[in-house]
């Protein structure tokens, strides 16, 4: 799974890498080597389309493989998932901020934005723009609305929990046509876009029931649909950004998803591929961060030399760089702190665990106790 994850996350650099170049030439004033919008801008802001499949795909697997069907083992995939996410992206708004601070200049903070935006709550920011304070991280106040959607599926509907699921954000994304004007809350948590975790979960059933094609039906279903979103994006899209999307560049990195899980099951190669889909995450947190800094080296290289970077070697610049840093950040910030916070919480869980289990003996012995102390007494 971490090469899909590896092509998502790299399509969504690339494409804040362009944006990041026009801003670039455009504070030099030199607005004839703005690169207008095209085939980057499409491909690589459906990254985030094929994050949301994937991770529809791959919670789905976890949920019926572990059957978390309880409220205990619901709430612990939820603490669990919330410990994979939220520290990280904590640490990850910390260098947003200094990022700002040292290379942006004149720059609005707001607290609430940045404090809702740090409990996945939607917000508007200084400039009264319905957006998170790291910007990027609107897909995860989307996430986590799909785990405890799907943990409160389970729990209720259990083997019928996808069908439900299905069903409850296809009424929420009709109601966003419906509703007229929308609220901030609406705006977020009606978008038609959340029907891309359901088709990952279908995906993952099919999964899960080894409802696979051929190997030779599978290629065939991977390289139309590689070649239908190359076509897309080459042409540029035309629906709405919203269920347009979802029903375009969602089901198409379904059937590719599919696809590639017919041919072969074991989709996480060594090397590279995987070290980059491992740090995903990291990288999705960090890139827009690296990408101010690039942005602002750019300029001082502008001021001091006179040189203007062309727009390909400007964007592979940013990518190596973006993959540097969401590398590292992975290796010496997300995965130690994710793993200290897992085994705290986890010495807690046994110490619970040791409370409640001394508590029944000690009940049990007061019970017997009494019993004893009533048959003396009725001797």
């Amino acid at each position: 799974m971490q090469v899909f994850r590896a092509v998502a996350s790299v399509l969504v650099v690339m494409y804040h890498s362009k944006v990041s170049y026009n801003s670039y030439v455009r504070s030099l004033g030199s607005s004839d080597l703005v690169v207008g919008k095209g085939f980057i801008d499409y491909l690589g802001s459906s990254g985030v389309d094929f994050f949301f499949v994937i991770s529809g795909f791959v919670i789905t697997i976890t949920f019926f493989r572990r059957m978390l069907f309880s409220a205990d083992s619901l709430r612990d995939f939820i603490v669990k998932r919330l410990i994979r996410i939220a520290p990280p992206l904590w640490i990850a708004m910390v260098f947003h901020f200094v990022c700002i601070l040292l290379f942006v200049g004149n720059y609005s903070f707001s607290w609430q934005n940045i404090l809702a935006s740090s409990v996945f709550l939607p917000s508007y920011n200084a400039y009264s723009q319905a957006q998170p304070f790291l910007v990027v991280s609107w897909t995860l106040n989307l996430e986590i609305f799909f785990y405890f959607s799907l943990a409160f599926s389970m729990l209720i509907f259990r083997a019928y929990a996808l069908v439900f699921l299905a069903v409850l954000f296809s009424i929420l994304s009709a109601l966003w046509y419906a509703w007229g004007e929308l609220n901030i809350m609406q705006q977020v948590y009606l978008n038609p876009i959340i029907l891309e975790f359901s088709f990952g979960t279908f995906v993952g059933w099919l999964y899960l029931k080894n409802y696979l094609v051929r190997p030779g039906v599978g290629w065939i279903l991977l390289g139309s649909s590689v070649l239908a979103v190359m076509t897309i994006s080459y042409f540029g899209f035309r629906g709405d950004g919203y269920l347009g999307r979802a029903l375009s560049y969602g089901l198409i990195y379904s059937v590719i998803l599919y696809g590639a899980l017919s041919v072969n099951k074991d989709t996480s190669p060594k090397g590279i591929i995987f070290a980059i889909g491992d740090a995903s995450y990291s990288l999705y947190l960090t890139h827009i961060q690296t990408l101010i800094v690039a942005k602002s080296c750019f300029l001082f290289f502008y001021e001091k030399y006179g040189v203007i970077l062309l727009y390909e070697y400007a964007l592979a610049i940013m990518v190596l760089i973006s993959l540097t840093v969401g590398l590292l950040f992975h290796r010496k910030i997300e995965r130690p702190v994710t793993r200290e916070i897992n085994k705290l919480w986890g010495r807690m869980h046994e110490l619970k665990k040791g409370a409640l289990q001394n508590a029944d003996l000690l009940a049990k012995r007061s019970h017997e106790a009494g019993d004893l102390r009533w048959l003396r007494l009725r001797r």
